[in-house]
């Protein structure tokens, strides 16, 4: 932690909660031998930082850096980096959302919205506001629900 030096006090408190939760979990289950170089993570604490990816995929990056070591971080960062189309992308996934809600009306309201969450919240992990992304959900499955309760 002291080697990555993150500047801010909330990324830094992300970091440090990251770090002591997923390193312990990742040395026991034998993913890793030992601790990685510093430089490993860097990218990560560095585009925590500037804003670049949500503090929300700390645990997820951290993770996914440390499962692939042969893979570049910044080639993992890639994946919850901020884009400028992520609001059109969210849009079509909703699409497509929908529709495979649709054969699934019989359900209860809850059941759908959980699965819809499961199925639309980790693509847009550290690229979007996750309250955001809940509220287009709950928008989009507003008349499916409304058909249920009635």
């Amino acid at each position: 932690f002291d080697a990555l030096a993150p500047c801010r006090g909330e990324v830094a408190r992300r970091v440090a909660r990251a770090l002591a939760k997923r390193m312990p979990f990742h040395l026991r289950c034998g993913i890793i031998e030992r601790m990685p170089a510093p430089s490993r993570l860097e990218p990560m604490v560095r585009d925590l930082e500037a804003g670049a990816v949500r503090l929300e995929a700390t645990e997820r990056i951290v993770d996914a850096i440390l499962r692939s070591p042969d893979t570049s971080p910044a080639s993992v960062l890639d994946r919850y980096r901020s884009r400028p189309g992520d609001a059109t992308e969210l849009e079509q996934a909703l699409e497509t959302m929908v529709e495979a809600v649709s054969v699934m009306r019989r359900r209860p309201p809850a059941t759908l919205m959980r699965w819809a969450m499961g199925e639309i919240v980790p693509q847009f992990l550290g690229r979007l506001d996750p309250k955001f992304v809940e509220q287009r959900v709950t928008e989009s499955l507003a008349h499916i629900v409304q058909e249920r309760t009635t």
